[in-house]
């Protein structure tokens, strides 16, 4: 017996690059429809996977687009045998007859330069603008030899198959689109973020805005269309929010404390609240103090900027205050009634304003802000007018004076 060895061949696992294509030809679409929007005049309606790929509806008029994104970028995506070609052909086709009184445009898109060759088909179709043009065309489209794929065979015997009626209103309102590469930069540009806003959030922003939009208008069973007042109202909302959010309290260390400001605080009604509570020591005490006035002051200084220029009224600082009040009833009764029934009234106190003072970041108007001063020092300016207090029995009776 002749024993054969059996060879052992480790296969590599094939990439799946249908799965990609498709992906990424997807995501493709979905900027196409931001960059439509983006650029549409008032009143234009954008839809994606309705009339076509992209349709652009606007004054009567109805474009569509077929969007081919490819891999490999030495590809002709609308090569004169390819399914891509005829088969956007035939859907062009389809929507001529289909709604034979609307008045279409048409557009090859592509995220690579469409090759300009001598007998492309693609690039005839674009330049005839004539009936003339247009008769000289689909003569070209008839005598183009059947491909040797079965499926791509058909698609152009449909497609010749057509009226020269409905063959002419496709290749004389066809063109191919322009700025089709779409790269970050390009959709940041059209996007045209106002002063203060960086451009890549904004995109980032306005396409997770377009596929929630889009994504819950088909789980409703309705089309993914967007109108370009929709969007306009989608970016002034994000820009707007974002503009405050950046606007809102400066970060500490960029709000100068002069020693003067400091000593005119330390005869101040928040500064003998501070010392009616009995802290564990000295120390404890005036690093208390001492945090305190600096809070005290960058709010102050804070509240004055932002008022002054007009980012905060009077009204949205009145509510950022009375939720701090709010806040500080429900820390004392916890503290008073509930949690320290034994407690004595100066550990109470203590308790009151470690418990008020923690890391808590109030909002103000809606917003979440970031720094701990805006806060704390918010406390201290309602402690200077006793809106609210540390120590249960404040203000203290004075101790009288032995003669």
């Amino acid at each position: 017996m002749v024993e054969t060895k059996k060879n052992n061949v480790t296969s590599k696992p094939k990439k799946n690059r249908s799965a990609a294509a498709s992906v990424a030809g997807f995501e493709y679409q979905f900027d196409r429809m931001l960059y439509h929007l983006a650029t549409a005049a008032p009143g234009t309606l954008v839809g994606i996977e309705t009339a076509d790929d992209i349709s652009i509806s606007q004054n009567s008029i109805i474009s569509c687009e077929q969007d081919k994104f490819v891999i490999r970028k030495n590809k002709n995506p609308f090569a004169n045998t390819s399914e891509n070609l005829w088969k956007t052909l035939k859907i062009w086709a389809d929507c001529i007859s289909q709604s034979p009184s609307d008045n279409f445009r048409f557009l090859f898109a592509s995220n690579i330069d469409v090759k300009r060759t001598p007998n492309s088909i693609i690039w005839k179709i674009a330049e005839s603008k004539t009936v003339a043009e247009a008769k000289k065309c689909i003569d070209a489209l008839q005598k183009t030899k059947p491909s040797k794929n079965r499926t791509i065979a058909k698609l152009m015997a449909q497609v010749k198959g057509y009226a020269n009626t409905i063959l002419e209103s496709i290749i004389i309102n066809a063109s191919i689109a322009e700025n089709t590469k779409m790269d970050d930069a390009q959709l940041v540009r059209v996007l045209e973020p106002p002063d203060g806003i960086v451009g890549q959030d904004l995109l980032y922003c306005m396409r997770g805005w377009v596929h929630s939009v889009v994504m819950n208008l088909w789980r409703a069973g309705q089309p993914g269309e967007i109108s370009r007042k929709q969007y306009i109202d989608a970016k002034d909302r994000y820009c707007a929010t974002q503009k405050r959010y950046r606007r809102l309290e400066r970060p500490y260390r960029d709000i100068i404390i002069s020693e003067e400001d400091k000593i005119n605080c330390v005869s101040k009604t928040f500064v003998e609240q501070i010392l009616a509570v009995k802290f564990s020591s000295e120390d404890v005490a005036s690093d208390v103090i001492e945090t305190a006035i600096e809070n005290f002051i960058r709010f102050n200084s804070e509240n004055s900027r932002l008022i002054m220029e007009g980012e905060i009224t009077d009204r949205e600082w009145g509510v950022f205050f009375d939720d701090l009040k709010n806040r500080w009833k429900d820390i004392q009764h916890r503290n008073v009634s509930v949690m320290q029934p034994n407690a004595t009234r100066d550990e109470i106190g203590c308790r009151i304003y470690f418990d008020t003072l923690s890391d808590y970041k109030a909002p103000l108007d809606g917003l979440p802000t970031t720094e701990l001063y805006l806060t704390h020092g918010g406390y201290h300016c309602l402690a200077e007018d006793v809106s609210v207090c540390w120590h249960p029995d404040f203000p203290l009776p004075k101790t009288k004076t032995v003669q």
